[in-house]
C-alpha cells in the first residue's frame, strides 16, 4: 500500500513528468511542420530534424551518466528547463530572426526537455522502494503522466503559424510546471533525510526484521536521492 508520504511523491512525479511530456510529445509532432515554414520541402524538413534529436540524444546521456555519477537530480533538472527556456524565449521573439538563429533556439528548446525527461522517471524510481511499489508509482507516473501528450498535441493551431504564441507559450508554461514540482520533492525530499539524520524515523527499527524488510522507502536508513 501508497501511504501518504509515498502518494505526495507519486503525484508529484506525475506533475514533473506531465510537464515536461507537453514539450517532448509537442515537439516530435510539431518541429517538422516549422522547419517546413523555413522554406524546406516535406524531405528536407525531415532530414533537418536529425541533428536536432542527435545533439538531444548526446547530451541526455551524458547528463544522466553526470547525474548519476554525481546522486543527484534536481539541479540537472533545473538545468534542463533553462535551457529549454531559452529556446522557447527565442521563439517567442523570433519576428526578426533569422533561420539560422531560430534552428539553434530547436537545439536548444529539445536538448533541455530530453534531458529533462529521463531524470523525472529516475528520480521518482529512486524514491521509491520495493518492486511492487516501485511497479505502482511508475505506472502512475506514466499512465497518467501522458496527459501531457494530450497537451501538447492540442496547443500549436495553424491560424497562429509562423509565430504560435499559445503553443511556444503553453510549452514554456508546462515546462516550468515541471520544475515547481521538482522543486517541491527537492525540498520535502530533503527535510524527509533530515528527519532520518536525526533519528526521528527510529522508532521503526523496533519493528521485526521480516517487517524491516519490507519498509522499502519507509526503513530509517533509507536516503532520498536529491
Amino acid at each position: 500500500m501508497l501511504n501518504k508520504k509515498r502518494y505526495l511523491i507519486v503525484l508529484d512525479s506525475v506533475g514533473m513528468y506531465m510537464g515536461v511530456c507537453t514539450t517532448g510529445y509537442s515537439q516530435s509532432f510539431f518541429v517538422p511542420t516549422f522547419l517546413s515554414e523555413f522554406g524546406y520541402s516535406p524531405s528536407e524538413a525531415q532530414l533537418h530534424t536529425i541533428p536536432l534529436f542527435a545533439i538531444s540524444l548526446l547530451l541526455s546521456l551524458f547528463i544522466a551518466w553526470l547525474s548519476d555519477r554525481q546522486k543527484h537530480r534536481y539541479g540537472f533538472i533545473i538545468f534542463g528547463i533553462l535551457v529549454s527556456t531559452i529556446g522557447y524565449s527565442t521563439l517567442l521573439n523570433q519576428e526578426h530572426l533569422s533561420r539560422s538563429v531560430k534552428y539553434m533556439a530547436l537545439f536548444f528548446l529539445l536538448s533541455g526537455c530530453y534531458t529533462v525527461l529521463p531524470i523525472t522517471m529516475c528520480w521518482m524510481n529512486n524514491s521509491v522502494g520495493g518492486h511492487y511499489k516501485r511497479g505502482a508509482a511508475m505506472a502512475f507516473q506514466i499512465g497518467f503522466g501522458n496527459i501531457g501528450g494530450i497537451i501538447g498535441s492540442n496547443i500549436y493551431q495553424s491560424k497562429e503559424s509562423p509565430r504560435y504564441k499559445t503553443g511556444f507559450g503553453a510549452g514554456l508554461g508546462m515546462l516550468w510546471f515541471c520544475g515547481f514540482c521538482a522543486t517541491i520533492l527537492f525540498f520535502g525530499l530533503r527535510r524527509e533525510n533530515k528527519k532520518r539524520d536525526q533519528g526521528l524515523r527510529d522508532d521503526r527499527l523496533k519493528l521485526s526484521k521480516e517487517e524491516q524488510e519490507v519498509l522499502g522507502d519507509d526503513h530509517p536508513h533509507f536516503r532520498y536521492i536529491l
